[in-house]
């Protein structure tokens, strides 16, 4: 999934979806790749829900996935590196979870990358990120979650 000149997956208006799996129960990904996308990689917006476990999402020219007006991701074993602004990006009270606080498997594997824009996780204007951070990094650091509940 490469080149568009939007982002490169929307999600939106209370929609749900799995990216780099089939279903949500899948424990071996298929993979994308998500690159050199005009805005994000991925944006999630309304309401809306995925799941994106095994992906690469790299140079896109904004962050990798962003999540918008109160959506929800569970975001593990990525490579996400190399995006214009943060690897995951959360506003208007959005919720971001990296995966399971502890275990190998698909879900609870950190996502890995660096070379981000800004920052590795970002949320701000309200929300909630939780979970591993794993290697996720940017230009500016780590993490920016001042805004936000929860911790890595």
């Amino acid at each position: 999934i490469r080149n568009n000149g939007d982002s490169g997956i929307n999600i939106s208006r209370h929609s749900v979806a799995t990216i780099g799996v089939v279903s949500f129960l899948d424990a071996t990904p298929s993979p994308n790749e998500i690159t050199g996308n005009a805005l994000g990689g991925i944006h999630i917006s309304g309401s809306s829900m995925a799941a994106i476990f095994g992906n690469v999402i790299s140079s896109n020219g904004a962050s990798g996935v962003l999540l918008t007006r109160g959506s929800t991701a569970e975001i593990a074993s990525n490579t996400i590196t190399g995006n214009a602004r943060s690897g995951i990006e959360a506003v208007h009270n959005s919720t971001i979870r990296l995966g399971n606080p502890t275990g190998t498997d698909l879900r609870s594997t950190p996502n890995s990358g660096v070379g981000n824009g800004q920052w590795g996780v970002q949320c701000n204007g309200g929300g909630h990120v939780g979970g591993r951070l794993g290697g996720l990094g940017g230009s500016l650091g780590a993490t920016d979650i001042l805004g936000c509940a929860g911790s890595l």
